[in-house]
């Protein structure tokens, strides 16, 4: 039986997905979801995640579909660990085409009264300031493309709020107006961004 046709080609493209280990309980995970879909399609994937092990595990799902990955191991709310993870991926497959930024955590209950700042800053640093870090180091190899394009994911929680975390919610909605504040500077250089939306969860 025949493989049903590709619904977009990436053959050719070098995609990087922070997040790429992740699973939830009995589910596959935004960023391990989000990887594979990607290598059906014909792109390179680097595979970031903090966890080496959980993303050599999606590796391992790419390659028996024939697909090409590397396992990465990134802590996106490192600056430095950033750049090496885009510096390791151009010398793997040799450029940049497309960004994904999955990593995110819900950072617990609370309100603005009794919520734990430490964990607050921990979780604005993990949810927003690292979509700002990777999109650093990934835009410049981008422009040498001459195009590019990079995914913020978001949640309707950022949208609608009422989630019981302000945390989670307040950080989704910053990830909105980064992306679009992104776009606007970097949409003349031909590098589009989107923010993708998924439902209330208590992980990402």
């Amino acid at each position: 039986m025949a493989s049903p046709p590709l619904a977009f080609q990436l053959h050719g493209d070098v995609a990087i997905v922070s997040g790429a280990g992740s699973q939830l309980s009995g589910e596959i995970g935004n960023g391990r979801a989000t990887a594979i879909v990607l290598a059906r399609q014909g792109a390179k994937v680097a595979l970031l995640d903090n966890n080496l092990e959980a993303a050599k595990e999606t590796k391992k799902l790419i390659d028996a579909e024939g697909g090409i990955s590397e396992a990465i191991q990134c802590d996106v709310t490192d600056e430095a660990s950033c750049k090496a993870a885009v510096e390791k991926t151009v010398e793997l497959f040799g450029a940049v085409h497309i960004l994904v930024n999955v990593v995110g955590i819900f950072g617990g209950r609370g309100n603005a009264v009794d919520l734990d700042l430490e964990e607050w800053d921990r979780g604005m640093r993990t949810n927003v300031t690292s979509m700002v870090l990777m999109s650093r180091f990934a835009i410049p190899e981008m422009r040498k493309q001459k195009r590019g394009a990079i995914v913020n994911f978001s949640s309707v929680s950022g949208l609608i709020g009422g989630n019981p975390g302000l945390l989670y919610t307040t950080s989704k909605g910053a990830v909105v107006q980064l992306t679009r504040a992104m776009a606007a500077h970097h949409g003349p250089e031909q590098i589009r961004w989107i923010s993708s939306f998924h439902p209330p969860s208590n992980k990402t």
